[in-house]
């Protein structure tokens, strides 16, 4: 999954069930409260390693990738703001 594919679901009117368990799973949030008509709290279960999830360790890394891309943009921004900053004064 990537940034891309995020903002894409919440620009839709309507979240499949599957994609909303995805992001439940990624944030480590239990939508059973929410959607009780489409989950069970047992589809959130968390695990000693975090959240109980089905998909591979690749997403995983994926995720942590992007944060640390969003993260590192924003150091960017924030230094290249500095910089201009430095030079007005």
């Amino acid at each position: 999954m990537n940034r891309r594919s995020v903002y894409n679901w919440f620009n839709q009117k309507y979240l499949k069930q599957e994609i909303i368990h995805e992001i439940g799973i990624l944030i480590s949030h239990d939508f059973s409260a929410e959607f009780p008509e489409l989950f069970r709290k047992s589809d959130f279960m968390q695990t000693q390693g975090g959240f109980h999830s089905d998909y591979p360790s690749e997403n995983v890394n994926a995720i942590w990738k992007d944060k640390y891309i969003e993260l590192l943009e924003k150091y960017n921004t924030l230094l290249r703001s500095r910089v201009e900053s430095n030079r007005h004064s």
